[in-house]
């Protein structure tokens, strides 16, 4: 489940963060309020494709986030791949760790997999 999703710089956006509930969560507001930019994070979070012009003006790059719930057994076998391929991450770039049941995106350091890697429970 969708728990955050946090952007930056991203249309009309400068800096936000959306917090979503079980059930229903439902995204209203005025016209250039942002609407489509949230829908736009959420594609980009899910693997779509970041477009240039979508990068708020004034600005050099945008940046989404999000933090999702899983069920244990999900959470066990991502972490079960990640430790099976180890992938390598740039400095300062951003990384998937998983705490128990949640997958959330950190700042890695030296070790970080192994560290961040739990049992699911």
């Amino acid at each position: 489940m969708l728990l955050e999703l946090s952007m930056k710089n991203i249309g009309v956006i400068e800096d936000a963060t959306v917090e979503f509930s079980p059930g229903l969560n439902v995204i209203t507001g005025e016209t250039g309020a942002g609407k489509t930019m949230v829908l736009t994070a959420l594609s980009i979070v899910l693997g779509g494709k970041s477009e240039g012009e979508r990068i708020r003006s004034g600005s050099e790059r945008l940046s989404v986030a999000a933090r999702f719930s899983l069920p244990s057994k999900a959470g066990e076998e991502l972490a079960g791949l990640l430790e099976e391929h180890d992938p390598e991450i740039e400095d300062g770039s951003e990384a998937w760790c998983i705490q128990g049941k949640y997958l959330s995106k950190f700042k890695p350091w030296p070790g970080f997999y192994k560290e961040c890697l739990t049992d699911g429970n």
